[in-house]
Order: structure tokens, then C-alpha cells, then sequence
């Protein structure tokens, strides 16, 4: 769903500085994919949930928005808007502090280096996978 409701978004009404957003870890980057809108609940027995980092990183370029953090379970991700990231790069540099530890951003890393493998509740690992489901494929049409 966070996938979703975040393209739902009209950025032109409300536009928020940054994002926080729930990543479905399974997917390593280039694979863009997310569950279909009508999905409404998780069983929490297997990987069928979310979106993948590339998916999120697609619909959040085209809002005008940028990927420079994921936290160490690679089940979060921040986005901030471009005009806040270009003013603080211009300056002294981005700091971001989550989950306990901090990150400072002085240069943009690409979504492949950012992506971070299952690591949920910190166990080193993830679901199982998924098999015989429909996912949708998010295009970069960028």
C-alpha cells in the first residue's frame, strides 16, 4: 500500500520536505515492484507486501524527490524534496539520525548502493518467498 498512497500524493498541494517510506527489502534494485492496489492486508507469512526500494525511488523522482538514506533493516527509506536537498548540499550537507545512528549526506549515492538486503528486527534475514502472486511492475518512464 505505501507505494500507493504515496503516488495517490498531489505534491502540488501538499509537499512535504522529506519522506519516510516502507520498503519491502526483498527486491534488490533493478527489480521495481509493489503489491496491487487492491491488496489490503499482509498475512506476515512470506515477502507478498509493499513496494521495492526502485519502485518507491521511481514514483518519488517523479514527485521531485530523492533517495539518500536506508536504515539497517532496509525496511525504511528517506526521500527528501529537491529543493531542500540542493540548498543543504550547497551548504554544509545533509544529516539524517535514525534507529539510533546518524548519516551525514554530502554526495548522492544511486539506488543500488543505498539498497540495504532483508535484515528484519535486525535477525539478518527476511520473509520467505512469495510464490504464485501477482505484483505489479512500476516502470521508470523518466
Amino acid at each position: 500500500m505505501t507505494y500507493h498512497l504515496w503516488a495517490a500524493v498531489d505534491v502540488a498541494v501538499f509537499q512535504p520536505r522529506f519522506v519516510m517510506l516502507e520498503v519491502n527489502p526483498a527486491f534488490a534494485p533493478p527489480d521495481s515492484r509493489t503489491v496491487p492496489p487492491n491488496v489490503t492486508h499482509w498475512d506476515g507469512n512470506d515477502d507478498y507486501y509493499g513496494a521495492s526500494l526502485s519502485a518507491l525511488e521511481i514514483v518519488s523522482r517523479s514527485k521531485g524527490y530523492t533517495l539518500v538514506y536506508v536504515d539497517v533493516t532496509g525496511e525504511r527509506a528517506v526521500f527528501v524534496h529537491q529543493d531542500v536537498l540542493e540548498d543543504a548540499l550547497g551548504r554544509t550537507g545533509l544529516s539524517i539520525a535514525a534507529d539510533g545512528a546518524s548519516a551525514s549526506v554530502k554526495a548522492l549515492a544511486d539506488v543500488g548502493q543505498l539498497h540495504r538486503p532483508p535484515n528484519l528486527f535486525r535477525s539478518g534475514g527476511g520473509y520467505a518467498q512469495s510464490k504464485g502472486k501477482l505484483w505489479f511492475r512500476v516502470q521508470d518512464t523518466a
